[in-house]
């Protein structure tokens, strides 16, 4: 389980300079996003993280950046279709992207 001082470590050349900066959580999954979201969240899905129900945003659709994803894929990522050790090089390319954009974020 992730705590705040996980996420500031991970993400200290992005917070070091202004600590109210956008932060986004990159997670792959095989399910609907929407679903994977609602795990998270959960009270008591066994996917559910502390993590995700104290900071992710109450509605999926306030907290899903489609956005952010077109624009990496706009660099030539590929981010559907990949087997899980793709998929997990992708998750650490994508939140070193967003990082070098000043967007903090975290994944496993």
């Amino acid at each position: 389980m992730i705590d705040d001082t996980t996420f500031a470590d991970m993400n200290f050349d992005v917070l070091k300079d202004n600590p109210a900066v956008e932060c986004v959580y990159v997670g792959e999954t095989g399910k609907e996003i929407s679903k994977r979201f609602d795990d998270h969240r959960s009270a008591d899905h066994r996917a559910r993280t502390k993590w995700g129900q104290k900071f992710f945003l109450p509605e999926f659709d306030d907290a899903f950046r489609e956005d952010l994803l077109v624009k990496f894929q706009e660099t030539d990522q590929s981010i559907s279709g990949l087997n899980t050790y793709e998929a997990l090089k992708q998750e650490l390319a994508l939140r070193k992207w967003l990082q070098k954009k000043g967007i903090a974020a975290y994944s496993n």
